[in-house]
């Protein structure tokens, strides 16, 4: 959606470019098309969502461990290495 929504802004500048009829134009519509192209910033969800998933299944994981009273200090701690 980003390299679409850049692709567009700066379809949008070369239209204005070529529509420009003095230097003047030109360069205010250069100056404007690379500021709208340069804001098109996209914003993470997926791969931080998942991070964050993996991140609190594993605190469940480590405190269900530590609940576990019938296993030592070691066996917890060694299970939470292979967690």
């Amino acid at each position: 959606a980003a390299k679409a929504d850049a692709q567009a802004k700066a379809n949008a500048a070369k239209t204005a470019i070529d529509n420009a009829t003095t230097n003047v134009a030109v360069d205010s519509a250069q100056t404007a098309g690379t500021t709208s192209v340069s804001s098109v910033m996209p914003t993470a969800v997926a791969k931080p969502a998942a991070k964050k998933a993996i991140e609190d299944a594993l605190k469940a994981k480590v405190a269900q461990l530590d609940a576990r009273n019938d296993l030592t200090t070691e066996e917890k701690e060694a299970a939470k290495a292979d967690a």
